[in-house]
């Protein structure tokens, strides 16, 4: 479950949620029999109370010293709602932590393996790999307007690819180039996982390299995300070259992440801009844009994602744009965070962009969401971008000769690094890009004030097609 720091912070609220647990066999406290700690990573030092405060912290739910219970995190969080009541404005916020997925075309969150669905081998929407012998896009040595728009793209982090320029896992990235890592996210998570391992069966995100590269080791099917970050900081650079793209990690290459990672990496932009924004703070640490292909559906409307608006209200009232994919799965149901772009509460700046797919001749693609999930869309379906060129999986060639000297096209090997894949995530990057691209044209990009990037967050989006 997740708990905002404020609540476990409270003295008095904690030791009633306990007693409410309890009668249902049930605790919160840690094997050692203290409650979770309400420390924060030092990144998140220098947000003020009211905000840390908000910050929630992922809380293991087990069995109490009276026996044994069944151990259910929905019924855990009535008991408490049905127990507990507190002036505390935060104990409203106490919630599930979700699992969110990615949202290249698959299904979300329907599984199937390879990224296609069981009846659509020869759909037109599958990953596939494909020759690319153009030049890359041209990047401006010097910014045109004093600093470079950053789009920060959380996701299943860096992979080496020639147009990055990057180097092996580990060595670094080069100076010149136009991907960034936001290490300092990359370092919490791995620190929160680390944490949760041994209290909760879960995969550690150790760092900010994707890996690994199959779904199923023994049948070396690919993952249905991976290459997914790699893909969406090619079609960013693809359309806004002058931009840097800040990668983080909080994906697995199965689709998943854990919401906990995801709010935790959001409330560090929260900080990182914060501090840039105040005087004499460094604006090159500035995050213009935020990008998010991924996203869930919640298990009741009185949840609402309360904790990933919190987090997504401050961003946008600190002037970063939100960008979020509408889903894949041709519903009209509420698709979060997408659906924060219709809240009908007041919101601080420009609301949440929630992204449908094009087809590439402007028709609605067949898998996009529609209803509230959507304010704008873009094409993201069929697109061309970046691909691991390390990746090859088992599905093989059609047809080959005996010989070996001729043979059909393999479908699962991406040694050319680009590929051609559909999803409302291709749909955000192309419309990140557009902003990125418009942001780096605007005169005031250097005046990096709460007001003025409100403002420009604003006029951008009323410029996009």
């Amino acid at each position: 479950m997740l708990f905002p720091r404020g609540v476990l912070a409270d003295g008095v609220l904690v030791p009633q949620i306990e007693q409410a647990l309890s009668e249902i066999g049930l605790t919160i406290r840690l094997p050692n029999g203290e409650f979770p700690s309400s420390a924060l990573h030092p990144a998140l030092a220098g947000l003020d109370d009211n905000v840390m405060a908000d910050v929630p912290i992922p809380v293991v739910i087990r069995v109490g010293a009276a026996g044994p219970a069944v151990v259910d995190a929905w019924a855990a969080l009535q008991q408490i709602r049905a127990r507990v009541s507190s002036p505390n404005t935060r104990f409203e916020r106490i919630s599930l932590e979700h699992l969110l997925v990615g949202t290249n075309y698959g299904g979300v969150p329907t599984w199937s393996p390879h990224d296609v669905r069981p009846s659509s081998f020869g759909s037109p929407y599958r990953l596939m790999p494909v020759a690319f012998r153009g030049t890359g896009p041209v990047r401006q040595p010097t910014p045109p307007n004093g600093r470079r728009v950053v789009a920060a793209v959380l996701d299943t982090g860096l992979v080496r690819h020639p147009l990055f320029g990057n180097a092996a896992p580990g060595s670094g990235l080069p100076s010149g180039g136009f991907v960034r890592e936001f290490t300092t996210s990359a370092n919490a998570i791995a620190q929160q996982n680390k944490y949760l391992n041994g209290l909760t069966p879960t995969n550690i995100l150790l760092n900010i390299w994707e890996a690994p590269v199959y779904g199923d080791v023994l049948t070396e099917e690919i993952g249905r995300a991976t290459g997914h970050c790699c893909f969406i900081s090619g079609l960013i650079h693809q359309g806004a070259p002058d931009a840097d793209v800040l990668v983080t990690r909080v994906m697995q290459t199965d689709n998943i992440c854990r919401e906990a990672d995801l709010l935790l990496a959001l409330w560090l932009i929260v900080a990182r801009v914060t501090a840039a924004q105040k005087p004499g703070g460094n604006i090159s640490e500035i995050v213009d844009i935020v990008s998010l292909s991924l996203g869930g559906y919640v298990e009741s409307t009185s949840t609402k994602a309360s904790n990933l608006r919190t987090v997504i209200m401050d961003l946008t009232g600190r002037g970063v744009l939100v960008v979020a994919a509408a889903g894949n799965d041709a519903t009209t149901r509420e698709f979060y965070p997408a659906a924060l772009a219709t809240e009908p509460n007041p919101w601080p700046g420009q609301r949440v962009l929630g992204v449908g797919a094009l087809n590439p001749d402007d028709t609605t693609a067949w898998f996009s969401n529609a209803g509230p999930n959507i304010t704008i869309e873009a094409t993201g379906a069929c697109m061309i971008s970046t691909f691991p060129p390390d990746v090859k999986g088992s599905h093989g060639t059609g047809r080959r000769t005996e010989s070996g000297g001729r043979q059909t096209a393999d479908p699962d090997k991406f040694s050319g690094a680009w590929a051609m894949g559909s999803g409302t995530s291709y749909a955000v990057a192309h419309v990140v890009a557009r902003a990125a691209d418009l942001l780096s044209k605007d005169p005031t990009i250097t005046t990096v004030d709460a007001a003025s990037m409100r403002t420009r967050a604003i006029n951008v989006v009323q410029q996009l097609p």
